[in-house]
């Protein structure tokens, strides 16, 4: 598995997975068209202000899913937040354990973020699971904002230092 820099040829893995219902059941549902334009967009620009999104690729050869990290508010504060994708046939296989953990490699190579939050929904099993064994630490439960979809979710942090 290895980490490839997202980039504008992209645009059909982030359809594939933003338009999967098993991937985005625990995220409100598939997003239209519209919606799969701006988060694309949205990752691109992201991109160009400092935040990092990757391709994660299979040891086939094949695009697996996609891992970010991005810089956002929390509690008046800047943070930075992970996340992370999978297409079905990719899930439960580690791959989201390996793909979190090659990005908190990059991430300290970087030098520049010492602390990773990621918020699943407390539905998620398999992401909570996957912080769990990644070593974060539980911080509570928040009602959040997912792209104008409530969500309850776990709050989580490492610190990569």
């Amino acid at each position: 598995m290895r980490l490839v820099p997202y980039t504008n040829a992209d645009l059909p893995l982030t359809a594939a997975l933003e338009s999967d219902p098993a991937v985005m059941g625990q995220l409100g549902g598939p997003v239209s068209a519209e919606g799969i334009a701006e988060t694309h967009a949205h990752r691109l620009a992201g991109m160009a202000g400092g935040d990092r999104y990757y391709r994660i690729v299979a040891d086939t050869g094949e695009d697996a899913g996609i891992v970010g990290l991005w810089a956002t508010q929390w509690a008046g504060s800047t943070i930075h937040e992970a996340g992370l994708m999978l297409l079905p046939p990719f899930q439960g296989k580690g791959m989201a354990y390996r793909g979190m953990a090659a990005l908190f490699d990059v991430t300290r190579d970087e030098g520049r973020v010492s602390e990773i939050h990621v918020f699943p929904a407390v539905t998620n099993a398999a992401s909570n699971a996957v912080a769990r064994q990644l070593g974060f630490t539980p911080l509570g439960e928040h009602d959040l904002d997912y792209s104008g979809r409530p969500l309850r979710c776990r709050h989580w942090v490492i610190r990569l230092t």
